[in-house]
């Protein structure tokens, strides 16, 4: 071989090396990619996982090998050292099931076996399609939160991530208590919000909070108020639709509620309002306030980007016109805190090739959380 003809084939090693080393690479990146992800119950029973790196273009749904089952929708959640984990109850409510999953918006999110936990009969959730946990976690403590049988009574379910096995105690969601809490951590607490009926305020509904360092010890319940003048503020009134919903974006905590009417909608249209607060007290109206669908079954899940604050909602809901039985996942896509999100806007589902449409294959309730797998 002349010495051209080295050099040459040196050279396209070197190059072949590289290109071997960038592919490498690009995976290596692939395997971290941030990922929305929704979980849901399909008909079947089994669990349906989609994915979308930036809440726009979604996947078609990873169909979870386990026939789970479950009469209510799962509890989703992302952390960085945990990885996704998965939270449900079983038909008959008597157990509590986990799932711990991994991957990202290129292979998917694949959960693994699936662990059951006994729920004492004290604590067993209320039978409505409507109850599912509400999972928050701090780094050392899972924290479920649900409606017990008990009238009035919200169960917390408390794990030690390390040393595993839960304990559940409760708490009193108060007079007229009837929709499910919400759960979330941020700024070192707990803060459990629920809905209450308005003293005083014949079918008036009214928002109560709770907080809590370890998942252990609450707080007495307080009334979260809208940001107004120094030493006013209202409190928050909604519509008992459904539940109100909590999540974290990094430094201040995000609130969906039900609005009490749209007075320019029709007669089952209702209007999710958003807030922000940074310790609970006082939440300030966010732009980007939007209408869907709702009937008491009705569910809606919120997840954030931290590092931009862009967030994701999704509703799953009846609609009028389907005889309240078509079910159906509404999406939103909307900013907090910057513009980089663009306006809240609706997002098509993209079906790809989904084998059929997706309200067919939902019958559950839609939960979202957000991750940035290592």
């Amino acid at each position: 071989m002349s010495e051209r003809s080295q050099r040459v084939s040196a050279i396209c090693r070197r190059s072949a090396t590289a290109a071997v080393l960038m592919l490498l690479a690009s995976v290596g990146l692939a395997r971290a990619e941030p990922t929305f992800a929704l979980a849901w119950f399909g008909r079947d029973g089994r669990l349906l996982v989609s994915v979308s790196p930036d809440g726009r273009g979604w996947a078609p749904p990873v169909r979870h090998r386990a026939a789970i089952r479950s009469a209510n929708g799962p509890a989703l959640l992302f952390d960085a050292r945990a990885g996704w984990r998965l939270f449900w109850f079983t038909p008959d409510r008597a157990r509590l099931g986990i799932s711990r999953g991994n991957g990202n918006a290129r292979r998917g999110v694949k959960f693994g076996p699936v662990r059951l936990q006994q729920i004492p009969s004290g604590h067993r959730p209320f039978a409505d399609p409507s109850v599912r946990p509400a999972a928050a976690f701090n780094g050392e403590h899972w924290v479920l939160a649900y409606g017990s049988q008990q009238a009035g009574r919200i169960t917390l379910a408390v794990a030690d991530a390390r040393r595993g096995g839960w304990t559940f105690s409760a708490v009193a969601g108060g007079r007229g208590w009837i929709t499910p809490p919400a759960l979330a951590h941020g700024n070192g607490q707990f803060l459990l919000a629920y809905v209450v009926a308005a003293p005083g305020r014949s079918g008036q509904h009214l928002l109560k909070m709770r907080r809590s360092e370890d998942g252990r010890r609450w707080s007495p319940p307080f009334d979260p108020r809208r940001a107004g003048k120094p030493g006013g503020g209202r409190p928050i009134y909604l519509a008992p639709v459904q539940g109100p919903v909590l999540t974290f974006d990094g430094t201040r905590f995000l609130l969906a509620v039900t609005n009490r009417r749209d007075r320019n909608a029709p007669r089952f249209l209702y209007r999710y309002d958003l807030y922000a607060s940074d310790s609970g007290g006082r939440w300030t109206p966010l732009d980007g306030g939007f209408v869907a669908w709702s009937t008491t079954r009705a569910a809606v899940s919120l997840t954030v980007k931290p590092h931009d604050g862009c967030t994701l909602v999704a509703v799953s809901s009846s609609r009028p016109s389907g005889g309240f039985s078509a079910r159906n996942i509404h999406i939103r896509h909307g900013v907090t805190r910057t513009e980089e999100c663009g306006r809240a806007h609706t997002i098509r589902w993209a079906p790809l090739n989904a084998p059929f449409p997706l309200r067919s294959m939902l019958d559950r309730f839609v939960a979202a959380a957000y991750g940035e797998p290592q």
